[in-house]
């Protein structure tokens, strides 16, 4: 986290701390299930549509897991109670 984004934190209350722990939790849980379904549904496209739906949901996979990383990042923040 930044120097600015660690000032900012000390002004936030326990409480809203919790609820915005909560929610990245939630979002984390989101983004993994996400991921996981479309690894599920790349080894049930089927042809003609194989190639192109294939690499769409290759595309969204890697974001769904680069955004569930970033979340855990921010997650580990909150957790941490360094703010």
């Amino acid at each position: 986290m930044s120097d600015g984004t660690i000032r900012a934190a000390h002004c936030v209350s326990v409480d809203r701390w919790e609820e915005i722990g909560r929610e990245l939790q939630a979002a984390s849980i989101e983004l993994r299930d996400l991921s996981l379904t479309g690894t599920q549904l790349l080894g049930s496209a089927a042809e003609p549509l194989f190639r192109p739906l294939h690499e769409q949901l290759d595309e969204l996979v890697e974001l769904w897991h680069k955004l569930g990383d970033h979340v855990a990042d921010h997650l580990q923040f909150v957790a941490g109670g360094d703010h």
